[in-house]
């Protein structure tokens, strides 16, 4: 029972929160790379694209839905942006330019 079980789970890359995450956080990727291209840097926040290269501060979960921001890490030259979605278990997806997306799954 517990085999069928897992084996009917989404890939965390494939889970329609990952999907929709990925949706919703490519503005601000477009506009952390639009930042570096005119700064030589990344923001040290994602505040630092308001009102310029965002029209609004991203806040988290966004209408109280999944999957909601965890966290923007900038690193030297490079950045992660993470966000985390629930169902099946606990799932965190996160971005770096150089890695692009990657998500995974803990249950």
């Amino acid at each position: 029972m517990l085999l069928f079980l897992l084996s009917s789970c989404c890939h965390p890359m494939k889970c329609k929160p990952a999907v929709a995450g990925f949706e919703i956080y490519a503005p601000i990727i477009d506009a952390l790379e639009k930042y570096n291209l005119e700064n030589s840097s990344y923001p040290d926040s994602l505040d630092s694209l308001v009102p310029e290269y965002l029209s609004v501060k991203p806040v988290p979960n966004p209408n109280g839905r999944q999957p909601s921001m965890v966290e923007y890490e900038k690193n030297h030259d490079e950045y992660k942006l993470m966000f985390e979605y629930l169902g099946p278990g606990i799932n965190i997806c996160t971005y770096s330019p150089s890695n692009k997306w990657n998500c995974y799954g803990y249950y």
